[in-house]
Order: C-alpha cells, then sequence, then structure tokens
C-alpha cells in the first residue's frame, strides 16, 4: 500500500494513502455500507484517541 501513487495536492494531505485505503479496508471488511457510516463508526473519542496516541498515521510523521 506505500507504493500507491499520490496525486492529492500536498497542502490538502492530512493522511497517507495508505492509511485511507486502510480504512476502506476495514470498512468493507465491518460490513459499512457508505463512506457516511464509515465516519460516524470511526469519528469515535476511542478511535481518535489510538490515533494520535500513533501519530506515525499521519502524513509526514
Amino acid at each position: 500500500m506505500k507504493q500507491v501513487k499520490d496525486s492529492r495536492h500536498q497542502s490538502n494531505i492530512t493522511y497517507s494513502p495508505d492509511v485511507i485505503l486502510m480504512m476502506v479496508i476495514i470498512k468493507n471488511a465491518s460490513n459499512i455500507e457508505t463512506m457516511r457510516e464509515m465516519t460516524d463508526e470511526f469519528n469515535l473519542d476511542i478511535c481518535i484517541e489510538k490515533s494520535i496516541k500513533n501519530p506515525r498515521h499521519r502524513k509526514g510523521r
């Protein structure tokens, strides 16, 4: 996944392509049907807290 080309403008990037792809894989494996539902399910305090504790998932870190 780290070899995926990222064509987004660098100033708009918060998460790397491998993190975005992994989220979609987890979404599909979790039987979540929509991106909105994924946002609702993954945008929980526990998920955010784990992301903050593991900042290597953020672009440029």
